[in-house]
């Protein structure tokens, strides 16, 4: 809770205190969670689900700045901000559960042991991991399972390389290609004196800034994460079933007669869909505005409505928002950059 409270000390000069609320107690509103982003609040998102609007203003009534020297696990501070929150709980198991278990596998090739007992039962997890192997073998036939294992491993020690000892020391119990995998967050907990908490924050933190800074990359996490969030896509089920129909092909109004839905809810969904996937969009903007969004004017139309009048009262308002996007957000949630 002190980190907590530490950082959003820092963040209430550039957000306002009702949306910081919004995000604290996990508020999944397209509004909402595009403010996170353009914020870079996502390692906020849904921490303290229980939080009254009492408390909250009584927080909001205290200027003083914590020190972070005062604070446990100073050092893993800036990694923390990199958390991405926003993507749904059951989403962020299942990547985490695949990452595990691709770890795990490598780990026991390192050993020499094909026979293990996976930590993931999921059949989806499973699946994917294994959809990687064939995948990338497929790619770079020449390599065998344990140069996979020793490049992966070897990518994940450039990125620790970034932080200090002590945080990396939390993360690596859990997944180190030179110990077989198997510690757990209660046991990382108790040998390093933390609270399970706060271990569980930081190795998820580790994961999620593992993930951004790897995927764009073309080394072996590169693939593997592309593939996961290919598999896995950082939303729930209703706007996965969106997300088909507009691989289809088909637009926000016979997307919401085909499901039954509220155009605005079909217009909610493809708001939530172009924070991760902006680029799908991009295309969309051209024909409908006539001009690539690169070649917009700098001047953002101050609100929706100047936006429709500028460009016709039919225009969508997720154009507007993706707009705002390009201009306003230069670092995308899942890693690499608008022109990628």
């Amino acid at each position: 809770m002190k980190m907590i409270v530490a950082s959003l000390q820092e963040k209430r000069q550039t957000v306002s205190d009702n949306r910081l609320y919004q995000v604290l107690v996990g508020r999944r509103t397209a509004t909402t969670l595009f403010f996170a982003v353009e914020a870079q609040v996502q390692a906020f998102h849904g921490l303290l689900p229980h939080l009254s609007k009492e408390q909250w203003q009584v927080f909001c009534q205290d200027n003083t700045r914590p020190n972070w020297d005062k604070i446990r696990l100073v050092e893993a501070k800036d990694l923390w901000l990199q958390a991405n929150n926003q993507i749904p709980k059951a989403v962020r198991n299942l990547w985490w559960e695949s990452f595990a278990l691709l770890l795990q596998s490598l780990s026991y090739t390192r050993h020499q042991n094909n026979s293990f007992i996976p930590i993931s039962q999921t059949h989806q997890a499973q699946h994917i991991v294994k959809l990687y192997f064939a995948h990338y073998r497929q790619k770079n036939r020449t390599m065998t399972k344990a140069d996979i294992a020793k490049a992966c491993f070897e990518e994940i020690k450039r990125f620790a390389n970034q932080y200090p000892q002590g945080l990396n020391d939390l993360f690596w119990p859990q997944f180190s290609g030179d110990q077989v995998l198997g510690a757990t967050v209660d046991q990382v907990a108790r040998q390093a004196n933390y609270d399970s908490r706060e271990v569980a924050l930081i190795s998820s933190a580790y994961f999620d800034t593992l993930l951004a800074t790897c995927i764009q990359s073309n080394g072996v996490l590169g693939e593997f994460f592309r593939l996961l969030v290919q598999h896995a896509h950082p939303w729930n089920q209703s706007i996965e079933i969106t997300f088909c129909h507009l691989n289809e092909g088909l637009g926000m109004e016979e997307i919401a007669r085909k499901r039954g839905l509220k155009v605005s809810t079909i217009n909610d969904h493809l708001q939530e869909i172009l924070l991760y996937f902006p680029q799908a969009f991009k295309q969309d903007f051209c024909q409908q505005l006539g001009q690539d969004l690169e070649a917009m004017p700098k001047n953002l139309p101050e609100s929706y409505a100047d936006f429709q009048a500028l460009y016709g009262v039919d225009k969508p308002f997720y154009l507007f928002r993706l707009w705002q996007y390009y201009d306003r957000v230069k670092q995308l949630p899942l890693g690499g950059v608008w022109d990628d």
